[in-house]
């Protein structure tokens, strides 16, 4: 019970902060690119990689190693819409995302990188 309370107490002053500067910057012209970063931030990798310390560090070490992975396919995806985002109307541009997003993520599953690295 005590692990849930810390996970709780956490996970809800990382996504207070989120919330607490979303209402600071929420009306500015900046408010995205704030966003952006909150939501790429290693405040979320700390959460995660506290839990993962609880079962040992060769937890923490896959962990990391999967993030890694996910960051990358991530990445590739931002990195495309980058790239296309001016030969695309807007709602393409984020079907593309989710498409990009499902495939890479079927691949993850599919190729079962989960049991190899």
């Amino acid at each position: 019970m005590k692990t849930v309370i810390v996970d709780t107490l956490l996970g809800g002053a990382v996504l207070g902060t989120i919330s607490y500067l979303s209402s600071l910057y929420g009306h500015l012209d900046i408010y995205y690119k704030i966003l952006a970063f909150l939501w790429a931030t290693p405040l979320s990798f700390f959460f995660f990689l506290n839990m993962a310390s609880r079962h040992g560090r060769n937890s923490m070490v896959d962990f990391t190693r999967h993030a890694i992975i996910g960051t990358t396919f991530t990445i590739v995806v931002a990195l495309v819409i980058l790239n296309l985002h001016e030969l695309m109307d807007d709602q393409t541009v984020v079907v593309l995302s989710l498409a990009l997003a499902l495939s890479f993520t079927f691949m993850y599953f599919a190729n079962k990188i989960y049991s190899k690295l």
